[in-house]
């Protein structure tokens, strides 16, 4: 269908997707061809005096290739053959001219022809909108069988032969009284008193019609009867399009806006509505209600519509992406359409929510289905490039076959006609984390694997690798010659000596072909060591035969660049996981970062005598600060946090062994080691004070709180059940293990809690905080103990026994100045073997002796000068404590580990500005990604939230999978920690440690157990039954909530005796029976078939495992191949 048309040029294809398309406009209308092969555009005829030509339309008739329907502003429509003086031409012969038949629909009034469309189903059919007419319908559709006969091409002559009209589809429509002075060939008319803007057959019906009426409404109506069924919608509709890939999805626009309809159900609400605003993705400016002057269905992308703005030069693309509703079938009522949601059910309107998982074959629940109507979302929008000229009108190009383009032809004002190919096809890529690539362009897809057959790709990296690194030492070699004889040194000096010197200005190279190894048992293949031998050897070789002239003609790259490869880096990406094919060893960094070279021949008979000597001097020269930055790619992709996380857990990295946790963290090459190792010692710690012997004091759960938790207090948990304490007594027979008691006095009382859990560890004495006056001295109290931390006289003393034997003499003396011990802290750096730290003795001793010398202006900005050249941050800390006595100051000191600080906090700090510091810390972490917060949040659902941070900054959802199975699901549930425990698992199954992932699952659900028990969860079916017993009789299972009450060997609902066993005519007893399980509590231990039951699937005869067993396969040799019951000849032993 085509809207008004007036001076200005619309573009129309051909309804059947022919390589065809008209283009109209004043009082021309032109059919033109698209050869696609010749990207050319063929003109074939015109139709020119279209006087009052208002719209439009061509018939999709396939006998009439070439019928156009022209709707004038008098009302009148005009059907006429395009090709008619071509046609009758090539037929007569040149001496025939004519024009061809046109047959005229007359309207009964003079008025505009707004809109046509003829029927897709059956092209016989003829909707038309007009203007508004007193007393006069301005819908109107008509039926032109009866003209088939006068448009068929036909010459007078004895051979005519006439168009026979084919069948056509059912049902007919029927029709109206027809009002005076109207057309025969009129069938219906409605819209009474109105104006009709637009009008379009819902696609494969001939009975829907759709009709924009009074630029208010959006109609329905269903014209199977006389008196058509009407569906009303408050809408502004200037065009209507139907969706060939859906043909229930129709699209409308009026004034700026546009929305997509589901013609089954006609809501006051469309589906999808969206103006020029929702495009600002691909870059548009845009423009406040920007009106529309066409859509249209693409037929070669499903859900894309294109679209065009009034005065623009660009067509834009909106993908629609469909979703569907869901709901659970077991918490679904009854509803009229068998199980379905009733309509106007919020089930109906659910969407389904898309993550990551969408794509896993576990994603979707076996206990959900989809339900009610789709529902649309966009997705996406592209534009075309920008034309040098405004468009009045485009038209989609069909594609013969799949094609990665979508093609539209547009035309200016002028009538310019160009064609344009938009790249739409969507691409997806998606690494395999084995290290394969995958990318998907429309029908096709291709997989590019990580590493190719035969490593020839890593074969040539390497050898490139080693070619660039001989000729770089040689380079240098030959620099360093050159400046010797500037020097008048001896001319028998070769290069090859000059090189063994280990200049430090030359930077050592490691030409080993170290993506090689010798294999694993993690499925890492062992490669061979010949290839590796014979490039160390050509290597060797090179080097020892380069020559000057060489040098001089090759250019080789200097700095970083010398390791990088030259034409393989180009055509080549890896993924970091494609290393899984190479066995390497983790490796060992100095404190300088700095790798020793080592130009080693896998033969040493073979090589010369001085490459001997040239391997024993480089492996002795020192490495300069350049050449320590250089780093081959097989330590790019070892630092990877795939691969750090993978080597993590064949280290051991779990749930159920967290001490050994921050052994693997504690040298590990993750973006922050040391603050995951801290944590991981202050988890264990913390654990230890808080578990045992109980987390559970008064009715407060301290398991993984943190000094949050301990400062401002948390929830109590509910007082235990008699469910609760009945687990616990079977769980362990002394209750009072749990910390809990049904008469506990004290449940809920928050500072008695606090004082029991000070006492533990031998503290019969509270703490005493000489520096502060606090409200909170149990807080402070325990929440030291949480850091480790003590204000013992003989626990300080150990710990800077223990620092000096370490060579940590300057955070001994800090520690001790913040104990005012300051006559020690003295002792402690003048015993030191560091100058720097003997000098600040003196500072020290001056600051302590006169405390009111830090107040001296110049004293203190000599200090503070000093406090910005140390490098120490324990001389920094003191420093700035002796000089300014702002705690807050030396908190800001990042370069101390965070438990320190909060240590310093708790000891000095008020309460208020304590208060404040705890809650800076949370935010800082949170901005920041620092893991070690949660020493102050706990493994809380705060602490969830630095926890998505660090992942976010680091990409170690490892760590953040095992540190939240702790809490979820057993304290509570969050999403994010089911999506960091799922990517996990996949992880692990990627890299097919599939023995760790089903170790990491045992030991989750073991935390799980345990909180069940502790009363902390309720129980919960993880797996749903597989298999449902249903009494025979009245349909019901025969297990039930109540079936233990009743006896075992009848059904718990209606009473009737279960079936027997068909050998020793026994009633099975299916329910549970708590005497027979006492029973065998007590009785020796028999085979779990002896109580299985077997049912046969045929017969449905059975009985007692062990007995069905024996009589088909007795011992005795008394076996039998039919059923044991008389009169049935079921061979129930072939279905084993």
């Amino acid at each position: 269908m085509v809207g008004s048309v007036n001076t200005d040029k619309r573009l129309l294809w051909h309804p059947l997707q022919r390589n065809k398309f008209i283009l109209g406009g004043g009082s021309q209308i032109t059919l033109y061809e698209w050869a696609a092969e010749e990207q050319e555009i063929r003109h074939i005829t015109s139709q020119h005096d279209l006087q009052f030509m208002k719209t439009f339309a061509w018939s999709p008739d396939p006998f009439f290739d070439d019928l156009v329907a022209v709707g004038l502003s008098t009302g009148r429509i005009d059907l006429l053959r395009l090709e008619a003086t071509r046609t009758r031409r090539l037929a007569g012969g040149t001496s025939v001219l004519s024009g061809g038949p046109i047959i005229s629909l007359t309207a009964r009034n003079s008025r505009s022809c707004n809109a046509l469309d003829f029927c897709r189903l059956d092209p016989n059919y003829l909707a038309v909108g007009l203007d508004k007419m007193r007393n006069d319908a301005s819908l109107v559709i008509y039926d032109i069988s009866s003209t088939r006969s006068k448009l068929s091409f036909s010459i007078s002559t004895p051979n005519d032969v006439l168009v026979d009209s084919p069948k056509r589809p059912q049902p007919l429509i029927p029709r109206n009284e027809l009002p005076p002075r109207a057309d025969a060939r009129t069938v219906q008319h409605h819209a009474l008193t109105e104006v009709v803007t637009a009008v379009s057959y819902v696609a494969n019906t001939n009975h829907l019609v759709l009709a924009g009426v009074s630029s208010r409404w959006l109609r329905l109506l269903d014209v199977r009867t006389a008196a058509p069924a009407i569906t009303s919608v408050a809408a502004k509709v200037q065009s209507i399009v139907t969706d060939p890939s859906d043909p229930h999805r129709v699209a409308t626009f009026g004034e700026g806006f546009v929305s997509v309809w589901d013609t089954r159900k006609i809501a006051p609400l469309p589906m999808l509505s969206f103006t020029e605003q929702d495009a600002t993705g691909d870059g548009a400016f845009v423009r406040p209600a920007a009106p529309y002057v066409g859509i249209e269905f693409s037929r070669t992308r499903r859900g894309t519509l294109a679209a065009l703005h009034k005065d623009t030069n660009y067509v834009r693309f909106w993908d629609l992406l469909g979703t569907k509703g869901t709901v659970d079938v077991g918490s679904a009522t009854g509803s009229s359409d068998g199980g379905m949601p009733a309509e106007g059910s919020s089930l109906s309107s659910r969407l389904a929510r898309k993550s990551w998982t969408a794509g896993l074959p576990w994603a979707t629940s076996a206990s959900t289905r989809e339900v009610g109507h789709s529902s649309l979302v966009l997705s996406d929008t592209r534009r075309t490039k920008l034309f040098p000229k405004t468009l009045s009108s485009f038209a989609l190009v069909p594609q013969p076959t799949t094609s990665l383009t979508s093609e539209v032809m547009v035309v200016s004002p002028q009538g310019d006609l160009e064609i344009c190919a938009l790249h739409d096809t969507p691409k997806q890529a998606v690494w395999s984390n084995r290290g394969d690539l995958a990318v998907s362009a429309g029908h096709r897809y291709r997989v590019f694997p990580g590493i190719l057959d035969g490593e020839e790709l890593e074969k040539e990296f390497i050898q490139q690798r080693e070619r660039e690194s001989s000729l770089e030492q040689f380079r240098y070699a030959q620099q360093q010659q050159d400046a010797i004889k500037s020097r008048s040194e001896p001319k028998s000096t070769s290069p090859q000596q000059h090189m063994l010197r280990g200049r430090r200005s030359m930077p050592s190279f490691d030409p080993r072909p170290v993506l090689f190894g010798r294999g694993d048992d993690d499925g890492f293949p062992a490669l061979s060591t010949d290839s590796s031998s014979t490039l160390m050897s050509s290597s060797i070789a090179a080097l020892r035969d380069a020559s000057p002239a060489s040098a001089v003609r090759v250019s080789a790259p200097t700095g970083i660049s010398a390791t990088r490869p030259v034409s393989v880096s180009k055509s080549r990406t890896f993924s970091p996981s494609s290393m899984r094919h190479y066995p390497y060893e983790p490796t060992q960094r100095s404190r300088s970062n700095s790798r020793p070279a080592i130009l080693k021949s896998a033969s040493t008979k073979d090589s010369a005598p001085p490459v001997k000597s040239l391997e024993v001097k480089i492996r002795a020269a020192p490495v300069s600060r350049s050449a320590s930055r250089i780093r081959g790619i097989e330590h790019l992709i070892e630092d990877d946090i795939s691969m750090v996380m993978r080597r993590r857990c064949l280290r051991g990295y779990s749930v159920g062994n967290p001490y050994h946790n921050t052994t693997v963290t504690r040298d590990d090459v993750a973006p922050v080691p040391e603050m995951l190792s801290g944590l991981w010692t202050w988890l264990n710690k913390a654990q230890d004070f808080l578990c045992v012997p109980t987390p559970r004091l008064h009715g407060y759960d301290f398991s993984y709180q943190g000094i949050m938790g301990i400062w401002f207090g948390f929830p109590h948990v509910a007082p235990p059940t008699e469910q609760t304490l009945e687990r616990a007594k079977t769980r362990s027979r002394s209750p009072s293990r749990d910390g809990r008691s049904p008469a506990d006095d004290l449940h809920g009382n928050f500072q008695a809690a606090l004082s029991d859990l000070a006492l533990r560890n031998g503290d019969k004495i509270p703490w005493k905080f000489h520096a502060v006056n606090s409200a909170k001295t149990l807080q402070r109290q325990i929440g030291l103990k949480l850091l480790g931390w003590s204000l013992r006289e003989e626990d300080l003393q150990a710990h800077v026994k223990r620092w000096e034997q370490d060579g940590q003499r300057t955070r001994a003396a800090c520690w001790l100045v913040f104990a005012n011990k300051h006559a020690q802290a003295l002792d402690v750096l003048l015993g030191s073997n560091d100058e720097t730290d003997n000098m600040m003795s003196g500072t020290l001793a001056a600051l302590t002796a006169d405390p009111s010398s830090a107040r001296n202006v110049a004293f203190r900005e000599h200090c503070e000068k000093l406090i910005i050249r140390i490098q120490d941050p324990y001389l920094r800390a003191m420093l700035t404590h002796l000089t300014l006595g702002d705690w807050s100051e030396v908190l800001d000191e990042e370069a101390i580990p965070f438990r320190e600080r909060l240590a310093i906090a708790l000891q000095f700090l008020e309460d208020d500005a304590l208060s404040s510091y705890l809650l800076n810390c949370v935010d800082n972490s949170c901005r920041g990604g620092h893991v070690d917060g949660l020493m102050v949040t706990g493994l809380t659902k705060r602490g969830l939230d630095i926890l998505q941070s660090y992942v976010d900054r680091s990409g170690d959802f490892q760590t953040a999978a095992i540190l939240a199975s702790y809490v979820c699901p057993a304290k509570f549930t969050h999403t994010r920690a089911e999506r960091w425990v799922e990517a996990y698992r996949d992880m692990l199954d990627g890299y097919k440690l599939h023995h760790y992932r089903v170790s990491f699952d045992i030991e989750r659900g073991g935390l799980v157990q345990d909180a069940v028990e502790h009363g902390d969860r309720a129980p919960v079916d993880w797996a749903p039954r597989q298999i449902l017993i249903r009494c025979n009789y009245c349909n019901k299972p025969v297990t039930g909530p109540d079936s233990g009450k009743h006896r075992p060997t009848t059904c718990a609902n209606c009473n009737r005796s279960l079936p027997q066993c068909s050998v020793c005519l026994m009633t099975l007893s299916i329910v549970p029976d708590a005497v027979r399980d006492a029973e065998m509590f007590y009785s020796t231990v028999k085979d779990t078939i002896d109580d299985a039951i077997l049912i046969c699937q045929t017969c449905k005869h059975g009985g007692h495992a062990s007995h069905i067993m024996d009589w088909f396969f007795g011992e005795d040799g008394r076996s039998h191949g039919l059923c044991a019951v008389a009169n049935c000849d079921c061979r129930c032993a072939d279905e084993f």
